[in-house]
């Protein structure tokens, strides 16, 4: 799998963490998973990650915290964030922040995938 993707979830929710994880990699990406804010930011600086998709809302550390860190440690990640409620506000926050794009659960995949796979194109991080 040296030439795909890695791609780092971050939610809460095993059963959202474990859909996402067998999607992308039936799509051919390798898939790391945090069950929160924290464990995510240390997957991240300890392995090669491609693209970050994180929940908003979790009990340790939220979404925009998890993204204003990855923004500060690693600029050129791209960080998709996911919430189960549209909000205008906290989109636009979001993206303010530097998120690469900010998708509301349910997820339509055939976007998500798009979303993804774009960030990573166009991620002025080299990737080959």
């Amino acid at each position: 799998m040296e030439d795909s993707p890695c791609i780092l979830i971050i939610d809460d929710r095993a059963d959202v963490t474990a859909m996402l994880k067998q999607y992308f990699e039936a799509i051919g990406c390798e898939v790391l998973t945090g069950a929160s804010g924290t464990e995510g930011l240390a997957l991240a600086q300890q392995h090669e990650v491609h693209a970050i998709l994180v929940d908003i809302c979790m009990p340790d550390m939220n979404g925009d915290d998890v993204l204003a860190e990855v923004k500060r440690l690693s600029p050129n990640i791209p960080v998709i964030v996911m919430s189960g409620a549209e909000n205008a506000n906290t989109a636009r926050r979001c993206l303010d922040m530097g998120a690469a794009d900010f998708i509301c659960k349910p997820f339509d995949f055939n976007y998500l995938k798009t979303s993804v796979l774009m960030s990573i194109e166009s991620s002025p991080r080299i990737y080959n």
